[in-house]
């Protein structure tokens, strides 16, 4: 049967396990571990024949964490399509926008689509100095023009990687100390001596308030018992009758009649002779 702290550890795991892929994957983050910008619903149309458009996405702030950004957006086209995405951060420091590497995304379809959800993930190893606008490049090579629908940034901060990650590492920890505890030898408890045995303790009889022993059992040879509370017996000494026969005479030593061929006074044990 597992320990307690093992199914502690297990139950760490799990969640940690959890909450990164609801962070991670299924990107249901909140703050202080992320967030997410405001939809934008504003519809944006891409001309087909080779032409190039930017749609704006949204505005993340200086994060001085680690991030893991996504981007969701809808598009749509009436007929085949051939079309290109990929994600650019406009900043200060770069007002034409800097591309991010493999974030690029190509989709051809003979036959349009009425709406497509699709997502484009960016993780950034490195700390985002400022504030930047995330906008999505698209390159229509298609005979349909594309329209682009709703579409939100989310941002994984540090916290939502690392709390995870130590959730299910602690878990883990206390998996293997639990299994260990698990293993280790119990110590015996000492046997109760079954009723009817004798243990070598000293037992007191006439001690108020305790219970009587039983009457049935075998009293141990070492057991000491109080004389405290019992009553005291008088001891009669019964005085022998000196036999008379004889004459008799005086005993010269307590003047008690004794036979006159006696040695020794039966009563003071005299020598009369």
């Amino acid at each position: 049967m597992a320990s307690k702290l093992s199914v502690l550890g297990i139950g760490l795991v799990i969640i940690g396990v959890i909450v990164f892929s609801l962070f991670n994957v299924a990107w249901i983050v909140f703050p202080p571990f992320g967030g997410r910008t405001s939809d934008l619903t504003n519809e944006v149309t891409i001309s087909a024949g080779n032409l190039a458009g930017e749609v704006e996405v949204g505005r993340i702030p200086a994060s001085p964490l680690m991030l893991n950004l996504k981007v969701i957006f809808i598009f749509s086209a009436d007929a085949a399509y051939s079309c290109e995405f990929s994600l650019i951060f406009k900043t200060n420091s770069f007002p034409t926008g800097a591309s991010l590497a493999g974030t690029t995304r190509s989709y051809d379809k003979p036959e349009g689509t009425s709406s497509k959800q699709i997502s484009l993930s960016f993780f950034d190893p490195l700390s985002q100095g400022e504030e930047a606008n995330v906008f999505i490049r698209v390159s229509n090579t298609g005979s349909s023009p594309i329209r682009i629908f709703t579409r939100r940034v989310v941002i994984v901060q540090f916290l939502g990687i690392l709390t995870p990650v130590l959730l299910a590492l602690s878990g883990v920890i206390v998996t293997v100390v639990g299994l260990r505890q698990g293993k280790a030898p119990k110590v015996k408890r000492k046997r109760a001596a079954p009723a009817g045995e004798w243990e070598p303790t000293l037992q007191w009889s006439g001690g108020s308030g305790g219970a009587k022993p039983s009457t049935n059992k075998k009293r141990p040879k070492m057991a000491i018992s109080s004389t405290k509370g019992q009553p005291t017996q008088k001891r009669t000494v019964v005085k022998k009758a000196v036999p008379k026969g004889g004459a008799q005479a005086g005993c010269k030593f307590c003047g008690k009649q004794v036979p006159n061929n006696a040695f020794f006074c039966p009563h003071c044990y005299g020598k009369l002779r």
